[in-house]
């Protein structure tokens, strides 16, 4: 019994290993089985049922090896250690065969397994491959649409702000950038010019060639405009003011710069020739235009920008008054041209014209104050020629006697025309007119820009007690002490609202006794010695003309 039992378990052995076997050549070449027996990946499923079976080979193995060992039919023929040996290399064959099946099987399964996930991988590869082409085509053409956006917006900001004709600002965008020039100029200080320009007689090429000719031309005038503003290289905003009048706005300049500036504009506009051709029209002919060009400069001649664009527009209609194709300064009734007509001694054309929109400026805010320089430009000659100034200073400080109030345009009208004594503050207004009237002609530039230290300085005293910086002695400007003589001496001799006006001989003595700590000492001396030549002409006048009417 013992040997059959024996038997029977080496045959179950014999038929486990065979069936180990067989199992991993039918898991390898077939998957039918483990798709219909599995719920997990492919190949877990076999692979243990394969090392379970082993397992059991192994128990079945060590089991027959306990029966063989105490008793079997083996032992007569071969010795313990023998029989021992074989039992053992047996057991380790079956045990390594059924290991090798099993692991042959699982890598078998594993390698299956990973090269499906490499196709599943690679397909999943190629749709993300494809979305993300088709992502970046509809990157790409929203991108597209953002630039067509983009584009389509700047044109509607530019048909906004833009004239369509000449590519210019239109009128809505200057008059936004006239107060934001003005603001600017407010808060840095600074001097800015508003530039008027009409075409002449542009009625008459539309009579004449058409209104398809007059637009070509404005397009053309449009384009020569902004390439002239180019060349120049200045801070300016150019634009269409209506029909055929343009405007140019020039920051940080002051009044010469401005007019150089126009008068380079008005040549311009004289070079320019539109070739016209037109299907009723036999040859192409040949269309020439000039420009009519008023000026207005902040803040000489206004502060507000209505007043600057009214100031620049009747200037620029004076300027047509005159014959056209010339430059026009507000507050002046002559014309500046490159031949330099009305030019007076000692000054440019430009000049004069700026001196004469000064005068107009103060004579229209203080006429008394325009009359009272008007009065002292003689005498300060006469003192600068007695002191032996230059032609030049001479110039200057008569000039400076003419404009040392120009500062009272930016005095209220209310306090220049007020009786009475006067407040701290009211006082200190007043007296701020100097300081008004050198940033005045500093913006005016040229000539005047020297004379605004002397139109500064003009109520310092001799002894520091002057203002508005106090200075005293030497450090006042030499032509600033002959003002401030004449000026005294002119207002001491004037009747005014509050007091009657002193005699002249009053006045001198007066003078004599400032001399040292109001005036300078020379400039009194100077200022009795002609005087007092001056007295004694006037008594030779009666007795000349007595005489040459008895002969």
């Amino acid at each position: 019994m013992l040997q059959a039992l024996e038997a029977l378990v080496w045959s179950i052995a014999t038929l486990i290993l065979f069936g180990c076997v067989i199992w991993m050549l039918i898991s390898r070449h077939s998957l039918a089985w483990s798709r219909i027996v599995r719920h997990s990946p492919p190949g877990r499923r076999s692979t243990h049922l394969a090392l379970g079976m082993t397992l059991l080979g192994f128990v079945v193995t060590l089991v027959s090896t306990a029966l063989v060992l105490t008793t079997s039919w083996a032992s007569r023929w071969l010795s313990t250690p023998q029989w021992s040996l074989a039992l053992v290399v047996s057991t380790g064959s079956l045990v390594g065969i059924g290991w090798l099946c099993t692991e042959v099987s699982h890598q078998g399964r594993l390698a299956h397994d990973l090269s499906q996930e490499i196709r599943q991988n690679n397909a999943l590869r190629a749709q993300v491959t494809q979305a993300y082409m088709r992502q970046q085509h509809l990157v790409q053409r929203q991108q597209e649409l953002l630039q067509e956006r983009d584009r389509l917006y700047r044109e509607q900001v530019t048909r906004a702000e833009r004239d369509a004709l000449t590519g210019l600002c239109n009128h809505r965008t200057l008059m936004s950038a006239l107060e934001h020039l003005l603001t600017r100029c407010r808060e840095e200080g600074a001097g800015c010019a508003v530039l008027f320009l009409d075409l002449d007689h542009f009625k008459q090429i539309n009579d004449m060639w058409g209104h398809r000719a007059g637009d070509a031309l404005l397009h053309q005038i449009g384009k020569s405009i902004q390439q002239c503003m180019a060349e120049l290289d200045t801070n300016h905003v150019a634009g269409r003011y209506g029909g055929e009048e343009f405007m140019v706005l020039l920051f940080a300049v002051n009044a010469q710069e401005a007019a150089h500036i126009a008068n380079q504009l008005r040549a311009r506009i004289e070079q320019e020739v539109l070739v016209w051709r037109d299907e009723h029209l036999s040859s192409p002919v040949s269309v020439r235009v000039t420009a009519s060009i008023g000026m207005a400069v902040y803040p000489i001649h206004a502060t507000r920008y209505q007043d600057l664009i009214h100031r620049g527009d009747q200037a620029m209609y004076q300027a047509k008054q005159h014959g056209g194709n010339r430059v026009c300064i507000a507050g002046t009734q002559g014309q500046w041209t490159t031949s330099g007509e009305g030019q007076t001694e000692g000054l440019t054309s430009m000049e004069t014209m700026t001196e004469q929109a000064l005068l107009a400026l103060l004579q229209a805010r203080d006429s008394q104050a325009y009359t009272h320089g008007q009065r002292m430009a003689g005498l300060t000659e006469a003192i600068a020629k007695r002191m032996k100034c230059s032609a030049k200073e001479v110039a200057m400080v008569r000039l400076a006697a003419l404009l040392r109030d120009l500062g009272k345009v930016g005095v209220s009208e209310e306090l220049l025309s007020q009786t009475g004594p006067l407040t701290a503050e009211e006082q200190d207004a007043i007296q701020a007119h100097p300081t008004i009237g050198h940033a005045i002609l500093v913006q005016a530039g040229g000539i005047f820009s020297l004379l605004a230290p002397i139109v500064a300085a003009h109520h310092e005293h001799w002894d520091g007690s002057g203002h508005p910086r106090g200075l005293q002695r030497e450090s006042i400007p030499f032509l600033a002490r002959i003002v401030a003589v004449i000026d005294a001496f002119d207002e001491m001799t004037s009747p005014s609202a509050d007091r009657e006006a002193r005699g002249e001989g009053d006045a001198c003595a007066q003078l004599i006794q400032g001399a040292g700590t109001r005036y300078d000492p020379n400039v009194v001396q100077a200022f009795l010695d002609v005087w007092s030549l001056r007295q004694r002409q006037r008594q030779q006048q009666p007795r000349l003309r007595a005489s040459i009417e008895q002969e």
